[in-house]
């Protein structure tokens, strides 16, 4: 069970959630099994997961920097998925901007700037996907180079298809692996079982 990263994010966020279920999904009991979260739901627990760790700006200058060619002509762009509610999407932006001090602090960029696709209404998406690629198309102007950073725990998302026929650099991964997340993942599991009171030896 805990070889799987979704289940971790649930762990921290309600461990009440998992231990439902792993009942139902036993032949001990004969209840039916939730229903598999939607990857609206899968992308907002990574938000939620993410947000919450305190070295994930370290994180993003780490991503930018290793894909960086140290020109001075780099831009970065972080992309999020972003929630419907346009109240609560200012809140996210502001969250991912703090966490963007980290990569302008190292100096080595023209422009950072944060996004989010919200990618779940269409009229809202539509007008997400002008801004993110109005950012790559001016940045990208007199020899300027994009580097896009997907704030996701795995992959690229949805964004290959948003930037297509653009320039930009991106290496196809999310912010996993990186040691400090993990450790921070795994220290967070640990303290949610002790918590409710089961032993942290399952993640042996």
């Amino acid at each position: 069970m805990l070889n799987n990263p979704i289940v971790i994010v649930l762990l921290i966020i309600d461990p009440a959630i998992v231990l439902a279920e792993e009942f139902a999904a036993s032949s001990a009991f004969h209840l039916e099994t939730p229903p598999r979260l939607s990857a609206t739901a899968i992308d907002s627990l990574n938000y939620l997961l993410l947000a919450r760790c305190p070295p994930m700006g370290d994180v993003l200058a780490e991503r930018a920097l290793s894909m960086s060619d140290e020109s001075g002509r780099e831009s970065v762009l972080i992309i999020a998925h972003g929630p419907g509610d346009d109240a609560e999407n200012e809140e996210w932006l502001r969250k991912l901007d703090t966490l963007a001090e980290s990569v302008r602090e190292t100096g080595s960029f023209r422009s950072v700037e944060v996004h989010t696709l919200r990618q779940d209404w269409e009229e809202k998406r539509a007008e997400a996907e002008q801004r993110i690629r109005g950012f790559v198309e001016t940045h990208s102007e007199g020899q300027g180079r994009v580097l896009v950073i997907p704030f996701r725990l795995y992959g690229f998302g949805p964004y290959a298809e948003v930037l297509e026929g653009l320039p930009y650099e991106a290496n196809g991964m999310g912010l996993l692996p990186s040691p400090w997340v993990t450790d921070w993942i795994i220290e967070q599991v640990k303290k949610t079982l002790k918590g409710a009171g089961w032993s942290a030896d399952a993640l042996r």
